[in-house]
């Protein structure tokens, strides 16, 4: 190798991925590069849906284009949580019919924003990794992908025969990472942890029915919610676990307002 290559290779990465909503994060990572497996994990109720909606908007925003799978929530509810954060509007309040006129209006021009972005959410039922690859392939004829969000991996069915959950699991997440590299897009992939334990903070080892994600994972960001009452504003930690390429163990304090079901930093906005 000559020294422009060698000095190439030295150089600070140049190129920035799919920008994140978050500052922090977006500068710790350098966004979301192509052919990465991203985990976003959490214990139940933390969030993660809203996060990765968060994330798959303002990709959308941004003009890339985004293919959701949710196998926990379906495409109207997604769609709608969706228009609430851009809204930042009361969703109970939303769902009973009670918002202002104002706030109806905030609502209404979400939705009509929301249409007109590069954003689709899956509706052909796909629980599997083959039946998600299939999903993709068809979409990508429609229109161009470059990021792909999947909600969650512990939901997803299996194609073999494995002697346990845990091997099942981790099948599943050798082949999504295998999916980022042929559709040579970002994957963020949600997933559960084992049951909490007390306030500690979660770690790597905490991942549900699998250390095969810890491996296959190129960046690992997790929500951390101590137990709280709630209230309007509810401080949250995201914790970047695991990077590949970059700093890890490191983390940041946010909100989360989950009338809005939103997150942001102290200094972002939108």
């Amino acid at each position: 190798m000559d020294e422009r290559g060698i000095s190439a290779l030295l150089s600070p990465r140049q190129e920035h991925g799919i920008t994140l909503p978050w500052k922090w994060l977006d500068y710790a990572t350098c966004g979301m590069q192509p052919e990465q497996l991203w985990y976003l994990a959490g214990y139940t109720s933390t969030g993660k849906t809203s996060a990765a909606l968060q994330v798959g908007v303002h990709a959308a925003r941004k003009g890339t284009g985004v293919a959701v799978f949710s196998l926990e929530m379906g495409k109207v509810s997604l769609f709608q949580r969706a228009v609430y954060q851009l809204a930042r509007v009361d969703s109970e309040r939303a769902k009973r019919n009670a918002l202002k006129p104002e706030e109806r209006e905030k609502a209404r021009n979400a939705a009509e924003l929301l249409y007109s972005l590069p954003i689709y959410f899956d509706d052909s039922m796909a629980s599997t990794v083959p039946a998600i690859h299939a999903a993709l392939r068809r979409q990508k004829l429609k229109a161009p992908i470059g990021l792909v969000i999947v909600d969650y991996l512990q939901l997803l069915g299996t194609a073999g025969r494995y002697e346990n959950r845990a091997q099942a699991v981790g099948a599943n997440s050798r082949a999504l990472k295998m999916a980022a590299r042929e559709f040579r897009c970002p994957f963020l992939v949600l997933s559960q942890f084992k049951r909490p334990k007390e306030d500690a903070k979660p770690t790597l080892s905490d991942f549900k029915e699998s250390g095969d994600i810890e491996n296959d994972a190129d960046v690992a960001w997790f929500i951390h919610r101590p137990p709280t009452q709630e209230q309007d504003m509810v401080p949250v930690s995201f914790i970047l676990a695991k990077q590949r390429e970059g700093p890890r163990d490191i983390e940041e304090n946010f909100w989360f307002f989950p009338k809005s079901q939103r997150f942001d930093g102290r200094d972002d906005g939108e």
